[in-house]
């Protein structure tokens, strides 16, 4: 799961797919999709405070 939230991190474009329905993620369920979403469109900005860690 870490492994995916980093690709999704360091590739948006994927991640703005995944959100229109575009494009899938594998073996990841309804429940665990929705909670990527959910962190990514968190107030919290995960998307776009990754790159501090950089």
């Amino acid at each position: 799961m870490q492994e995916l939230i980093s690709y999704l991190v360091e590739n948006a474009d994927v991640l703005d797919k995944v959100k229109v329905g575009t494009a899938s993620l594998i073996n990841v369920t309804s429940t665990e999709l929705q909670a990527i979403l959910d962190v990514f469109d968190s107030s919290s900005g995960l998307s776009k405070r990754a790159g501090y860690w950089d």
